[in-house]
């Protein structure tokens, strides 16, 4: 079955070195919200940017993301992070599960690029969990995810801590399902998780 149409939305701050990972595996139909004053808004000179020499934080990123989306009238948007790498395949997989009118969002599997010692140990323990919960049936929003835009009134507010939690919330609570598309794989790069990193619920990559 044909996937619906859908836009792929990237948060960035200061990202030059991880954008540059990640674009090669994107598709054309991307946009990205991008923050600080690096090389990276030079990298996606022939992309469609949203740009702010401030930091907006991440939410504010989202939510410009999600505005851009719906004035284009895109159907869906699959978010990855700025660090990432994940194909196209995996992004229509994602996108194709919106086929189901009840589907709110779906969420991918993240696969850590985890060194040896505390923080793979960390990265390991964290994503095994992400997919336990994914495989049990309550997948929970990680590295990569797509959002149905009509499950969304709004983008989340800049006050907002963890914006993918809000975002999964909000579509849960307009009657939406959220399911787990563990084929949609993302490999995340060799850090700590992101609620061990004390940047994580302000910057916009």
């Amino acid at each position: 079955m044909e996937s619906p149409p859908f836009l792929v939305g990237v948060c960035a701050y200061d990202e030059e070195d991880g954008m540059r990972r990640l674009l090669p595996s994107l598709p054309a139909n991307c946009v990205f919200a991008v923050d600080g004053t690096d090389g990276t808004r030079a990298l996606l000179r022939r992309r469609k940017v949203l740009y702010s020499r401030e930091r907006r934080g991440k939410s504010a990123a989202a939510t410009a993301i999600l505005d851009y989306a719906r004035a284009k009238r895109a159907r869906c948007v699959v978010f990855v992070q700025a660090d990432d790498v994940a194909g196209p395949e995996s992004m229509r997989r994602l996108a194709s599960r919106f086929s189901d009118p009840a589907v709110g969002m779906a969420c991918a599997r993240t696969i850590p690029r985890a060194p040896r010692g505390f923080i793979g140990f960390c990265s390991r323990l964290n994503w095994g969990i992400h997919d336990m919960f994914g495989e049990a049936g309550s997948p929970k929003a990680g590295e990569m995810f797509a959002v149905r835009m009509a499950s969304l009134e709004r983008g989340p507010p800049p006050e907002t801590i963890n914006d993918d939690a809000w975002i999964q919330s909000e579509s849960e609570r307009a009657g939406y399902r959220t399911v787990y598309e563990p084929r949609s794989q993302v490999k995340s790069p060799s850090h700590a998780p992101r609620p061990l990193r004390t940047s994580s619920s302000r910057g916009a990559g």
